[in-house]
């Protein structure tokens, strides 16, 4: 009996699939970076990523198409950290539940370090049709649930004339944007995401 099954052959067919998918992301991540969201070639990402270029378009059928699918695989991985983050601490204080959000946050741009290039060049151009801005709306959002969630335990003031999501928000984006402006890397240390927390909380943390 031949051991190997089509399903057996389907699995590693998926699988190969997914393993060259994911090189040409993590290629097209890289040159989008260095070269410029407009100026980046597809042969360049082809090249990086080690497969031919008529292979890059059988996956991805544009620049578009590549740029719009490394956005929604980061933003995915962007939720999906924060969320088992945020899981993993739930039963601590407020402060604590903060620092997770901010670390893994912090974590996730580390990584993708070349991504937040992307996100800030996406932005300084007024490039919408990519779908760059997914991803910092995806961060957004999940600055407002955790706010509502300090809220909630009543670590947060409970004010409707402020943009608590909004400031913490922008605290994140500081640092982003100070590491790609000053050349320094995102330092995602515990001392670090403690001092912007503590920074937030001076000024959103309720008194009760």
């Amino acid at each position: 009996m031949n051991g190997d099954s089509p399903p057996l052959r389907q699995r590693l067919r998926e699988k190969i699939r997914g393993a060259t998918a994911s090189a040409i992301l993590e290629a097209g991540e890289a040159v989008f970076a260095e070269q410029g969201l407009n100026s980046a070639r597809m042969d360049d990402i082809a090249m990086r990523a080690g497969v031919a270029v008529g292979t890059l378009y059988n996956y991805f059928a544009d620049r578009a198409a590549l740029i719009a699918a490394l956005v929604d695989s980061r933003r995915d991985e962007l939720i999906q950290r924060i969320d088992e983050s945020l899981a993993s601490v739930e039963a601590l204080p407020f402060a604590k539940q903060l620092e997770a959000f901010v670390m893994a946050a912090f974590q996730h741009f580390k990584t993708h370090r070349p991504f937040l290039t992307i996100l800030m060049e996406a932005e300084s151009a007024h490039l919408t049709t990519a779908k760059p801005r997914d991803s910092v709306r995806a961060l957004f959002e999940r600055c407002e649930a955790i706010v509502a969630r300090g809220v909630q335990l009543g670590a947060v003031k409970d004010d409707a004339l402020v943009d608590y999501a909004a400031m913490l928000h922008g605290c994140l984006r500081a640092v982003f944007t100070r590491g790609r402006i000053c050349g320094d890397p995102v330092d995602p240390t515990a001392e670090n995401a403690t001092a912007l927390v503590d920074f937030f909380m001076r000024g959103a943390g309720s008194s009760a």
